[in-house]
């Protein structure tokens, strides 16, 4: 108790506030899970950031204190050099981020990240996505990349359901048209995006999902066809415990019918 007291009574300044504080020879940081006493924040990565242009790696997950504008800033002031980015807020449930947090600038985060001229390792966590996240083929990527969103650039809450349906179309035409000029240079690209409760496979053009509602909505006349999912709420590892069996997969057509029908809402 008096420890918690002293902690809790503890004055002390950050030392991100010396002027002699210089992270310019950092190559990697990562920072991991939540803490009580000062946890990290958007404050103290934007300190960070004077002086950390030379990361090459950034990895921040499983922690609910930095929202996706303090990432940002370390992103910006590395942005030549840096290859492997990592944001996944904190989440007890599996791929169910929390909301990854609001930029007040309304900046385009599609461009800026499509723009960083040496990453190669990409998964991440943004308020909103749209098809400019993936045009730039002349990115570095490779292996898997995973894109976390909770709604579509430009979209709001009069956005009508059959342009949601359009623009998220032009969101994994754009993943797969990235994942063929990767190809045609001899880089191999799989992509997977967490958006609207579900997981999208573009380039095999299937979205896994619990379609139970939808299916009642329709009266049983959507899906025309579904299969049973390897993936699930917990990840690649499948489907969990008593859940088991809980998601199917749909084609990505069928699921943007859906959409434009309003039987599953984005």
């Amino acid at each position: 108790r008096d420890q918690a007291l002293a902690l809790e009574n503890d004055d002390t300044p950050s030392p991100l506030d010396d002027p002699r504080v210089d992270f310019s020879a950092l190559k990697r940081l990562k920072i991991f899970g939540n803490t009580l006493h000062k946890p990290v924040s958007d404050i103290d990565l934007d300190l960070i950031a004077r002086t950390a242009t030379n990361l090459e790696c950034l990895d921040i997950t499983n922690l609910s204190t930095i929202s996706v504008a303090g990432m940002l800033s370390l992103v910006r002031a590395s942005y030549n050099t840096l290859q492997v980015l990592e944001h996944s807020p904190r989440s007890d449930d599996g791929f169910y981020h929390p909301f990854p947090g609001q930029l007040e600038t309304g900046e385009h985060i599609c461009e800026l990240l499509a723009g960083l001229p040496q990453m190669r390792d990409l998964s991440i966590s943004v308020p909103y996505m749209c098809a400019d996240l993936f045009r730039n083929h002349e990115t570095r990527l490779r292996g898997e990349f995973q894109v976390r969103a909770t709604d579509i650039c430009g979209c709001s809450t009069t956005t009508g359901p059959s342009m949601r349906a359009e623009r998220l179309a032009a969101v994994t035409d754009s993943v797969r048209e990235l994942i063929q000029a990767r190809r045609r240079t001899r880089h191999e690209l799989s992509a997977e995006l967490f958006f609207a409760g579900c997981i999208f496979q573009p380039e095999k053009r299937l979205v896994h999902g619990d379609f139970t509602l939808p299916e009642i909505s329709s009266s049983g006349q959507w899906p025309t066809a579904k299969q049973p999912s390897t993936l699930g709420p917990y990840g690649q590892t499948g489907t969990y415990g008593k859940d088991e069996g809980y998601w199917d997969a749909v084609s990505e057509a069928e699921y943007l019918q859906a959409v434009a029908r309003r039987w599953v809402a984005l």
